[in-house]
């Protein structure tokens, strides 16, 4: 992981293949000289000099979708991919199931119009562990609801008559484990 090894930070260079000091974005909340106060965004004017993958696949003529994803949409430039959902901000987000079915909508389209790349965002257990606990009974319960949300992304794959050439990743932004050791950042 990127560090500091939180949401944003890491959500930027897993969606660029950027390191923080090339994409810009070095913690969820920081004040540029220049900008103002960087606070929880995901707008793609943030990004200095990289590229997210939605954005690559569109320039290659490639339709993209970016549901909830990082960089998918710019306040300068608009949608940064054919498919943006509405929802911009993190509460604004549509439950797993709702996004899972987000997804299997846009898998469902004909091929003509299907995006060849869907990148979504499912909130899944992160916020529930950062305010419950990673060990709490209602993280559990998150993380099965994600496990149900994927499952159903499965499900459509696996009914579609071109299955062999799809492929799913699925991946997290950061890991959540008991704070254990507490590290004194000011003095690294």
């Amino acid at each position: 992981p990127a560090f500091p090894t939180i949401s944003l930070v890491n959500g930027f260079t897993l969606s660029t293949g950027c390191w923080p000091e090339h994409h810009g974005i070095v913690s969820n909340l920081f004040v540029d000289p220049k900008r103002g106060v960087y606070d929880h965004s995901a707008d793609a004017d943030w990004l200095t000099g990289c590229e997210g993958m939605h954005q690559a696949a569109e320039r290659q003529g490639a339709r993209a979708a970016a549901l909830g994803w990082y960089g998918a949409y710019s306040g300068e430039k608009g949608p940064q991919a054919s498919v943006v959902s509405e929802g911009r901000t993190f509460k604004e987000y549509p439950s797993d199931a709702e996004r899972a079915q987000e997804v299997t909508r846009l898998l469902r389209l004909p091929p003509a119009q299907r995006p060849r790349l869907v990148l979504a965002y499912f909130k899944g257990p992160d916020s529930t562990e950062h305010f419950q606990g990673a060990d709490s009974e209602a993280a559990k319960e998150a993380a099965r609801a994600a496990d149900a949300a994927v499952g159903t992304v499965l499900a459509a794959i696996d009914a579609m008559p071109d299955r062999a050439r799809l492929a799913l990743f699925v991946t997290t932004d950061h890991g959540m484990l008991p704070v254990t050791t507490l590290v004194n950042i000011r003095k690294i």
